[in-house]
């Protein structure tokens, strides 16, 4: 057995990921810097896998500096959709232990939605995938559900 309390921060916070709804927000910085949250140990190798996962590629080729293009906290110029994508590719592009969704990817067009919880819940990622939600849809895709009532 393990104290939690005796794990480092560092390698708790790489082994995780963690998407909440209640602040669905970007901060000042490119593309790019979203998603890797500055952190030099992410491959461009690993950043594209998180952007074509979450189906941002198209996207972001369209855009005039593709992945160095400036986003601000409170850009209106995208969708929650694609900010919500941005958040979940930041989440999974370390491709961590536990991913958290709380409340999530409910502001998704549904087909996409679909794709996207279809690989979140993966038997072939290396994640335990957690989804807090009051959505019945979500249970097509997990394995186990708990009802808190």
């Amino acid at each position: 057995n393990v104290d939690l309390r005796d794990v480092p921060m560092d390698y708790v916070n790489g082994a995780r990921g963690l998407v909440l709804d209640s602040q669905p927000t970007l901060f000042g910085g490119t593309l790019e810097e979203n998603v890797t949250l500055g952190r030099t140990s992410i491959s461009f190798e690993d950043l594209q896998w998180a952007i074509r996962f979450v189906e941002l590629e198209d996207e972001i080729d369209r855009m005039p500096r593709g992945l160095e293009t400036r986003l601000e906290a409170a850009d209106t110029r995208y969708t929650k959709s694609q900010i919500l994508r941005i958040l979940v590719a930041r989440a999974i592009v370390t491709r961590p232990h536990l991913l958290i969704f709380d409340g999530t990817l409910h502001n998704m067009e549904p087909s996409l939605r679909h794709t996207i919880l279809r690989r979140l819940c993966s038997k072939d990622e290396p994640w335990a995938a957690v989804f807090v939600s009051n959505d019945p849809t979500i249970e097509e895709f997990v394995d186990r559900h708990v009802l808190v009532r």
